[in-house]
């Protein structure tokens, strides 16, 4: 018996021009190669007059270990790196978002051509310009809705892209209310083949609460 995920797939007939866009965008965003095994490194964390140094040891986005004094900041930097490496690793696309039917929406001046991600459980849709991933839309749930606009990138020596800074905004499902704003900014060292993270700095707008919060790496090795 099908699940509700694969009927609505199935239901939906796949727009080969929109799985090509989305394909070279895909292909054109930097991932770490099958040969990356992890990486060391030392991390200082910064947040207003607060300064905390440690270490940080990333193999997989579900394994990672931070090593530093205060366990709430190595929560929240072991989640940063978590994410960072869980966006980078290799997948190839039609184990990704390309095993979803794909379907044309409408045109932005400043973040490109709608794609819609049919089946996904997720509402999912990007917009796509200059074969580059410049939005991100999706539903988690009845509790978390989010929109990332990537507003800037970094251009590595063969030409793929990194993300060096975006926007995460959240609504709420239900109403549609703006619950808070989170605003990246990142940067990438060359260690061998791969592109390590050496500073991400992260703004939170929550309320009536502004909080940046910086992770800077050093001495990286890789495993």
């Amino acid at each position: 018996m099908a699940t509700q995920k694969e009927a609505e797939t199935t239901k939906v007939q796949d727009d080969p021009k929109a799985r090509e866009l989305l394909r070279r965008a895909y292909e054109k965003s930097l991932k770490w190669s099958s040969e990356f095994k992890g990486f060391t490194a030392d991390v200082t964390f910064y947040q207003g007059q607060e300064q905390i140094s440690g270490t940080v040891k990333g193999i997989s986005s579900r394994d990672v270990e931070v090593y530093i004094a205060d366990e709430t900041i190595g929560k929240w930097i072991k989640d940063q790196v978590a994410s960072i490496i869980g966006h980078r690793m290799s997948i190839n696309f039609e184990e990704a978002d390309g095993k979803y039917a794909l379907t044309l929406g409408d045109e932005d001046y400043a973040y490109g051509r709608l794609i819609h991600i049919h089946g996904d459980g997720y509402n999912s849709t990007y917009r796509v310009k200059d074969d580059v991933i410049r939005q991100i839309n999706r539903t988690m749930g009845q509790h978390i809705k989010f929109t990332i606009n990537i507003e800037e990138y970094t251009f590595t020596k063969d030409h793929r892209v990194l993300p060096k800074h975006y926007v995460v905004y959240y609504f709420s499902p239900e109403s549609g209310e703006l619950r808070g704003v989170e605003s990246y900014t990142e940067t990438f060292i060359q260690v061998g083949e791969f592109y390590l993270p050496e500073v991400r700095r992260v703004t939170s707008a929550k309320e009536d609460e502004v909080v940046t919060k910086t992770i800077l790496f050093k001495n990286h090795k890789l495993l």
